[in-house]
């Protein structure tokens, strides 16, 4: 009777995780759509870029750029290639896409692993290669795309200047896509072990 009232308090918590992720991902999505829309209107691209000293001035900058932070910089799209400015910009609108994307395979994963009658079941492995692959989209879209569009914009100034990459921002999507890993494999082993024990039974 206890392992029961357990199993249903563990459902319930599960449903309402799902819950939250769903609404997360709702507005993560709409917040993706915004920022899509005011990242391809306006008529400034935001750079992370630094030098060999680290830091940047001012006067490091070509004319019409401005420097928000020592490494942040705002260059008008007339300053930069086309094909810089295109995938910055989408670098920009893809980030809390697929942020949201990620917040909507947790909330999958949730609510299968609430009605799934044992862990073990191929639906929850399979939502959690969703997320696995989500991450994994988070990694590479928007960072590459940010990445190449600004080396691509600062080797268009000339030399000096360099792409300032925050690492900060890859170490979460990364740390989840290895407790995935982990995850498919110990459900896949242990789909394997109940698969084993039911022949013996």
């Amino acid at each position: 009777m206890a392992g029961n009232r357990d199993a249903g308090r563990l459902r319930g918590s599960l449903d309402a995780l799902a819950g939250i992720s769903f609404v997360m991902a709702a507005a993560v999505l709409l917040y993706g759509v915004l920022q899509g829309w005011a990242s391809a209107t306006t008529h400034d691209v935001s750079l992370r870029v630094g030098n060999a000293a680290g830091q940047l001035a001012a006067t490091d900058l070509p004319a019409g750029a401005s420097l928000v932070t020592p490494f942040q910089v705002n260059v008008p799209v007339d300053l930069l290639p086309t094909g810089a400015v295109v995938m910055v910009k989408l670098a920009d609108a893809l980030m809390p896409l697929t942020w949201g994307v990620a917040a909507l395979c947790i909330g999958l994963l949730c609510r299968e692993a609430s009605h799934a009658s044992t862990i073990f079941d191929g639906g929850v492995l399979l939502r959690v290669r969703l997320l696995r692959w989500a991450l994994i989209a988070i990694l590479v879209l928007p960072h590459s795309l940010r990445v190449w569009g600004s080396t691509w914009a600062t080797s268009a100034w000339g030399e000096g200047l360099t792409t300032a990459t925050p690492l900060g921002s890859v170490w979460l999507p990364l740390l989840g896509m290895y407790l995935c890993v982990v995850f498919e494999f110990v459900l896949h082993r242990g789909a394997q072990l109940q698969g084993e024990l039911d022949e013996v039974i």
